[in-house]
């Protein structure tokens, strides 16, 4: 309800991607999602996607990640978030819908 970005993900996951469900699990609202999603999804979508560029731009790299940072000059995994999470809100909030598997 409060359109936790990790959570609205997961209730948006093709069932055709779901590999394990728990009773409680299945009893979600698969069928319609969408009933979860709201105008506030943009402040808590957008101050993830800002707290992935703060690391992105502030955190020292250590394992894979100094190897992502070597390679690509920046840590993909952290630009790949901000990406992810500003395409999903723009999403709900022109087409009032997310689509986890658009191209």
């Amino acid at each position: 309800m409060e359109n936790n970005p990790n959570i609205i993900d997961s209730l948006f996951t093709p069932a055709t991607c779901v590999l394990h469900a728990t009773r409680v699990g299945t009893f979600c609202p698969r069928e319609s999602p969408c009933v979860f999603l709201h105008k506030g999804a943009w402040p808590k979508f957008k101050g993830y996607a800002y707290a992935q560029l703060h690391k992105l731009a502030n955190k020292v790299p250590t394992g894979k990640r100094l190897a992502l940072v070597e390679a690509h000059g920046y840590d993909t995994k952290f630009a790949y978030h901000v990406v992810r999470l500003l395409g999903e809100v723009e999403q709900i909030l022109v087409e009032g819908d997310i689509d986890l598997q658009r191209g």
